[in-house]
């Protein structure tokens, strides 16, 4: 070591390579000493120092911890040649280049390697634009879209499909298949179709045991056949046709059902642009229809189908508001006085409710004060003084409760009076109330009347009742003749009814199809013969049962 030494102080500054005697050292001593190879520098580092130190480094690179060399530095002769880091030539930081290797430079197998180079870094994959994703090209469904006019060559085309010879299953299964496939559905608008469909008897899915498309079948195949093959919608065979007696074609009867019955069950209609979206996505596809002329015997009824979109537009969003107003502030103070589902519910007088916000209940003072203005502002002088009658006898009391199932026929708004009553000192805080008129209605989700059989051999059905009900103004505004309502009616006895339980609230074209029972619906395959069992008779008794009965 000592010779080493000697000739690092001897040598040229600028020559930093071993000395002669040092490599014939290295020679013997490579059985004992381990080797650093470094292949990607061979002639030596021309800023480096053998051992480890950096004098002369103009390029201001230090060896890593990782690769610092053992034993003593410069001055106490210790460094170890053999165990340096060297540095690959372009200056590179030890951040960008021993950094990143610090992984090859562990030891392995007992010897010291240090692996030091450049790594590529990776290229970021880069996202491509919505424009090229597709995802700003045209829906089909927005506000002003119409489709392009059909050209000769498609005219006649179409003139093949939908000609009237074909029948109206294999017309209609075509015309929506190819609307399915000119239309940029996501997922929201493709589960309102797909339920559509399936409610106006069309079966959606994939083709079972179809097998996959791979390129060499898509390549021998047009665009219409590559559509037919890719197909999710199809109607059966013979559907709607005129000897068909299960399925009747009426498209006014399908919207007026799928829009008052089974969407409001199956989707939230809580904002106006939800509910004017999924009419949106009927009202396109009856256009679609019209515009390439499928069906031109049916036209008059996607004509009705098409008004009903825009009704269902209008009603589903009023009673989506009247829903959250419902029964009212007159209502809800009725059942908090005489009796019903908000009695009792009131928190604020309660020490563990202070801050609590109570959106249900009504204070006792608050309710006594809305009923009585508002007996005030619409009870008859009859109504009126038998009330006052009955509550010097303390015989106010609720006579009835019932179930009813009603349709609104008028609605009343509060008068001039009534309105300047309320903006009064007696009127402070609360609401002017109005009148709500309906009549019985005969609600298909409920079970008919019992009669008896003298009844019904007598012809009697039920009798048509009419309800009158006070409700404030803000209701009235989104209520509308016409709707249907399913209650729970307090009957008092001084001649006032009001509601508070509210079991459903329906559109005016309200309508119950059989459709909905049928959903999902599949032909049962032939029936299988029963095998028997070993030691069993025809009739299914086992033979030892059969002796002990004969016996007996």
């Amino acid at each position: 070591m000592g010779n080493q030494a000697e000739s690092f102080e001897d040598g040229d500054p600028d020559d930093h390579g071993i000395s002669e005697q040092a490599s014939l050292d290295a020679k013997d001593d490579s059985n004992d000493r381990p080797t650093v190879h470094n292949n990607s520098h061979t002639n030596g580092h021309p800023n480096g120092h053998p051992n480890g130190n950096t004098k002369g480094d103009t390029n201001g690179t230090k060896p890593s911890n990782g690769t610092e060399e053992r034993g003593g530095g410069e001055e106490n002769g210790g460094g170890n040649p053999y165990l340096q880091a060297i540095l690959p030539d372009g200056g590179q930081d030890e951040d960008e280049g021993v950094g990143e290797n610090q992984e090859s430079a562990k030891p392995s197998d007992g010897n010291v390697g240090v692996g030091v180079g450049a790594v590529k870094k990776k290229k970021k994959s880069k996202t491509k634009s919505k424009s090229k994703r597709g995802l700003t090209a045209p829906t089909g469904f927005e506000e002003f879209y119409v489709d392009t006019p059909v050209t000769p060559a498609e005219h006649a085309e179409e003139k093949g499909l939908y000609h009237e010879s074909i029948s109206f299953s294999e017309r209609i299964q075509t015309a929506i298949q190819r609307y399915f496939a000119k239309r940029n559905l996501n997922n929201e608008r493709k589960d309102v179709f797909d339920k559509y469909m399936a409610y106006g008897g069309i079966d959606s899915g994939p083709k079972m045991f179809a097998g996959g498309l791979d390129a060499n079948t898509i390549s021998n195949k047009t665009s219409a056949e590559i559509m037919t093959l890719t197909a999710t919608h199809f109607a059966a065979v013979g559907r709607g046709e005129p000897n068909d007696p299960n399925y009747v074609v009426d498209f006014e009867a399908c919207a007026q059902g799928f829009f008052s019955s089974r969407m409001p069950s199956m989707f939230d209609l809580f904002s106006q642009q939800r509910i004017n979206s999924y009419t949106a996505i009927i009202r396109n596809f009856l256009n679609y229809i019209l515009h390439h002329d499928v069906c031109p015997e049916y036209n008059d009824q996607i004509h009705a189908a098409r008004r009903v979109c825009d009704q269902a537009e209008r009603e589903l969003w009023e009673i989506a508001q009247a829903n959250a107003l419902l029964p009212g502030n007159f209502n809800r103070a009725c059942s908090d006085i005489f009796g019903g589902l908000y009695q009792g519910l009131y928190i604020g007088d309660q020490e563990w409710a202070e801050g609590v916000e109570d959106s249900q209940g009504m204070s006792p003072e608050t309710a006594r004060k809305t009923f009585r203005l508002a007996l005030v502002a619409q009870a008859s002088e009859e109504i009126f003084e038998k009330y006052n009658r009955q509550g010097v006898d303390q015989s106010v009391r609720v006579t009835s409760v019932f179930d009813a199932s009603m349709e609104v026929t008028e609605l009343i708004p509060p008068s001039k009076e009534v309105r300047a009553l309320y903006k009064g000192p007696a009127g402070e805080g609360l609401q002017p109330v109005g009148r709500l008129r309906a009549k019985s209605w005969l609600n298909p989700f409920c079970y008919p009347e019992d009669l008896t059989i003298e009844e019904e051999a007598a012809g009697e059905t039920e009798t048509t009742e009419h309800y009158e009900f006070w409700v404030e103004e803000e209701l009235l505004r989104h209520c509308f003749v016409g709707m249907k309502l399913a209650t729970k009616v307090h009957r008092t006895s001084f001649g006032v009814d009001y509601f508070d339980v509210i079991t459903g609230v329906w559109c005016s074209f309200f309508r119950l199809l059989p459709n909905e029972m049928v959903i999902g619906w599949r032909e049962p395959g032939p029936m299988l013969p029963m095998r028997e069992k070993p030691g069993e008779g025809k009739d299914g008794a086992s033979e030892e049962e059969g002796e002990g009965a004969d016996e007996e």
